[in-house]
């Protein structure tokens, strides 16, 4: 299997347990320096550290999601997951955009170091 593929696997479980608001699966897939880069309504960016996150996933589950596509890239001991995900795809639906950099260490595998967060353009 490849770097890819595994982390593709990876990327799917980490979605699967946000979307669930799995705070205990997302504990162990972080990396203990995880950080969220996000746009917030000021037109500036925030930057969410890890207790913070699992705070505001745990417990709030997202219900009607679907995944559109995924993308992969490896280099090294460093990858990047792309995903785009639709909430409410069949009414009003909210389109997101994710960026994830994983990091791979001997001990623990591969975790999620740092997530960004974007909305696309709306196509309307």
């Amino acid at each position: 299997m490849s770097a890819e593929d595994a982390l593709a696997s990876i990327q799917s479980a980490f979605m699967t347990a946000m979307f669930a608001g799995d705070r205990g699966t997302c504990e162990q897939l972080l990396a203990s320096d995880f950080s969220v880069v996000r746009p917030n309504a000021d037109h500036s960016v925030d930057v969410v550290l890890r207790d913070q996150w699992l705070d505001e996933i745990g417990g709030h589950p997202v219900e009607h999601v679907s995944i559109s596509d995924m993308v992969i890239s490896s280099h090294g001991d460093v990858a990047v997951g792309t995903v785009m995900w639709i909430e409410n795809p069949d009414s009003d639906p909210v389109r997101r955009c994710e960026t994830d950099v994983w990091t791979r260490t001997s001990e623990a595998g591969w975790r999620l170091a740092e997530r960004h967060t974007g909305w696309p353009k709306s196509s309307a």
